[in-house]
């Protein structure tokens, strides 16, 4: 897997692409939430649309990234779920937990308004 990050005004981006299946992958994604949040980048969009894949591992890396950021305030923010992906987010009933939006821009407009929209809606 490799991460892209770019920011958008308060909001940074890590874009993933490729599978999001290992701990390498579990320890990568980490350690660029730990960067961010250590530059005090609270808001926190992970962009979707280039993962190929994603398993068990990977979902428990996605879980443990959005309770990192929780814990220091800040709010963590799906986007772009291909539908391969989709399946297994639903599967595993995590829709429940992460707010999803089709867009990446229609993520971004969500950071704007107080509170987002509520978890548990597929995109």
């Amino acid at each position: 897997m490799k991460v892209g990050r770019r920011d958008a005004g308060t909001v940074s981006v890590l874009a993933l692409t490729g599978r999001l299946v290992g701990e390498p992958d579990h320890r990568e994604l980490d350690a660029h939430i730990a960067a961010l949040l250590a530059e005090g980048r609270l808001d926190v969009l992970v962009n979707l649309a280039g993962l190929a894949w994603v398993n068990s591992t990977g979902l428990g890396a996605l879980v443990a990234v959005y309770d990192a950021v929780r814990r220091r305030g800040g709010r963590l923010k799906l986007c772009a779920v291909s539908d391969r992906v989709d399946d297994v987010l639903g599967g595993c009933g995590l829709y429940s937990v992460f707010e999803v939006h089709r867009t990446e821009e229609a993520a971004l407009t969500a950071f704007l308004s107080p509170g987002g929209a509520p978890a548990g809606k597929r995109p």
